[in-house]
């Protein structure tokens, strides 16, 4: 990720969502960055070009980021998936809902026994290819 700790009010920076834009502060608490846009908006960066702590990747760089966009959708190789499906058996009715589908067996195992004492279960897990 870029390093904006040394950045000063007044370096220009580029931003994948709003283009070239001039940082005018650098003194913030949570987000330090200030950058004004040539499109009129400005928004906060943490110094690593990341509009949130949550984003994986940064927004703001230090030159043009350019794109290499494909011209159709990809083809992925089809690959046979487990599913586990998590299922609530009424005890007054009878009938049979289903609660949630997982994608792996343990995961499926911890919510049922976590999910036991909330609802009327029992739960069941059924395994589809």
């Amino acid at each position: 990720m870029p390093d904006f700790s040394k950045a000063r009010e007044g370096d220009r920076v580029f931003s994948i969502l709003s283009g070239w834009g001039e940082i005018a502060d650098t003194k913030g608490t949570v987000y330090p960055l200030l950058v004004k846009f040539e499109v009129g908006s400005s928004n906060c960066y943490i110094m690593d070009g990341r509009l949130d702590r949550d984003d994986i990747r940064a927004d703001l760089y230090w030159d043009e980021v350019t794109l290499n966009i494909p011209k159709s959708a990809l083809t992925l190789p089809k690959r046979k998936v487990k599913k586990y499906i998590l299922y609530d058996k009424f005890r007054d009715s009878g009938s049979v809902a289903q609660f949630r589908i997982f994608g792996d067996q343990q995961l499926a195992d911890v919510c049922r026994e976590s999910w036991s004492d909330r609802y009327d279960g029992p739960f069941e897990i059924e395994i589809e290819e």
